[in-house]
């Protein structure tokens, strides 16, 4: 799912230079894409386990723009995992400090 949505890492690769940093394929939906993005860039603002995943990544040192394409990402894998087990999703929310 994440592929087929064009969130998944590509690295850079041309000749001998290859020093540029990865980036998404995008070779899949753009709607989809930009939907879960828009869902993310929403998700980080309230009080939930997306948010705390969002600003442990930045906290790490990540760009805000590649900590919300990894929130959109996230989405997808939560959805999938749900769909996939059949189950009801259950994230608990880290204390915001």
């Amino acid at each position: 799912m994440v592929a087929f949505l064009g969130l998944d890492p590509t690295p850079y690769q041309s000749g001998c230079s290859v020093h540029r940093p990865s980036s998404i394929s995008k070779k899949g939906d753009k709607m989809g894409r930009a939907l879960l993005y828009m869902a993310a860039l929403g998700g980080v603002s309230g009080h939930n386990a997306l948010r705390s995943f969002y600003r442990a990544l930045v906290e790490r040192g990540k760009p805000k723009k590649v900590a919300l394409v990894a929130s959109a990402r996230k989405i997808l894998v939560w959805a999938w995992a749900v769909f996939y087990s059949r189950t009801p999703f259950t994230a608990v929310p880290q204390p915001i400090t």
